[in-house]
């Protein structure tokens, strides 16, 4: 099946509008409402006849700057076989759809977007569209008599993607901030980690058998400070400022572009044996940060950061999901590097209301006195 008859199926669906000229307008309201459910209810039926039925016999579309005149009994065929090779998962409205109609109630326009996310004989599909469908009334009905449409370039469907990904975990305001606190084991001694994060700041605070670091940043400036050496260092390098913003687990999954910048949609890929939707950003340095999300539930999944080695990257995967405060966080993370591993159980996390002054403390947040030692592995 062409392209065009699959574009053609989901746009003229949202193109349709029966504004009929019932003084009442709470009737007319559902009458639109339900002429809209069932287009709607078409495309998961996998019914060319009920999707077609309120189109002329033959009609305009516009698009990629022609415009073609087809006929419903010629479309018909293309279409059943497009409903059959597509499984749709979403087919949600993305703005509010704007309704005109001529003074005297012969012509209507519907103008809307959309998002369309499924499957294509097994691959997955996912587009934002936009149109604009013009009706006539016909022998006192409305027929839709043209479709202009558009849709999104796949490299900026990354800020969408994002959108679906806050509204399925939940959204942190700029006055929230993000406390995560982890027991941690590698390759060699375990450790424990407090990582607590703003909008505007990040900071990290580590404790082992070897020593006990706090590092921060922030728009104000950087700092580290070594504990166990009593050493402080007031300014970081870019490198370590990333190496700081690549633990903020949490943070950039909730608000990426705090962080990061320029999301591209580059994709699907198998992650963890789950479609995923990969998104790729560029860190200060301008070096790709790669994002994975779910491709059904939008759940970020993981990310590759860049190593401390050339053109090496550190994967990192989430798991253990659970509700804090209304919002979905990970309480589990493995970080693969090369032949090394990483496990952070998370046994803390809390979202908190005012930014307050741990973000900026030079002290330790982690007792000194749980020293984890060499005996404790």
């Amino acid at each position: 099946m062409s392209l065009f008859h699959r574009s053609f199926a989901i746009t003229v669906f949202f193109g349709l509008t029966l504004i009929g000229c019932q003084q009442n307008p709470d009737i007319e309201k559902q009458e639109i409402k339900a002429i809209m459910s069932s287009m709607r209810e078409a495309h998961f039926k996998q019914d060319a006849d009920q999707f077609l039925e309120p189109l002329k016999d033959s009609f305009l579309e516009v698009r990629n700057g022609r415009y073609v005149t087809l006929k419903k009994s010629v479309s018909r065929e293309g279409l059943q076989s497009y409903f059959q090779d597509m499984e749709f998962l979403e087919l949600e409205d993305i703005q509010a759809p704007i309704i005109e109609i001529s003074g005297d109630a012969s012509m209507a326009s519907y103008t809307a977007s959309i998002i369309v996310k499924g499957y294509y004989q097994g691959r997955p599909q996912f587009s934002k569209l936009a149109w604009q469908s013009i009706l006539k009334r016909i022998d006192g009905q409305w027929k839709i008599v043209s479709n202009v449409n558009t849709s999104l370039k796949d490299s900026l469907l990354g800020l969408v993607v994002l959108k679906r990904v806050k509204h399925t975990i939940g959204i942190l305001a700029d006055t929230l901030h993000i406390r995560a606190k982890a027991n941690c084991t590698g390759p060699t001694d375990p450790f424990e980690t407090l990582v607590l994060s703003s909008s505007t700041s990040g900071r990290m605070e580590q404790l082992s058998s070897d020593g006990h670091l706090i590092l921060q940043h922030s728009d104000k400036g950087s700092w580290m400070n070594d504990l166990q050496k009593d050493k402080l260092t007031e300014v970081l390098d870019e490198g370590l400022i990333a190496f700081i913003k690549g633990h903020e687990f949490h943070w950039l999954s909730f608000r990426p572009q705090d962080r990061l910048k320029d999301p591209r949609f580059k994709g699907y890929i198998d992650f963890d044996g789950r479609t995923a939707f990969q998104i790729n950003f560029k860190d200060p340095l301008a070096r790709t940060v790669i994002f994975y999300y779910d491709f059904e539930s939008y759940r970020p999944l993981g990310f590759d950061y860049p190593s401390h080695r050339e053109d090496e990257m550190i994967r990192s995967h989430f798991s253990d999901w659970s509700e804090v405060d209304g919002r979905l966080m990970f309480r589990k993370v493995i970080i693969d590097e090369g032949d090394n591993k990483w496990e952070y159980d998370f046994t803390e996390i809390k979202i908190n209301g005012a930014i307050n002054s741990d973000l900026e403390s030079k002290n330790a947040l982690i007792d000194p006195d749980k020293t984890l030692t060499k005996d404790q592995k």
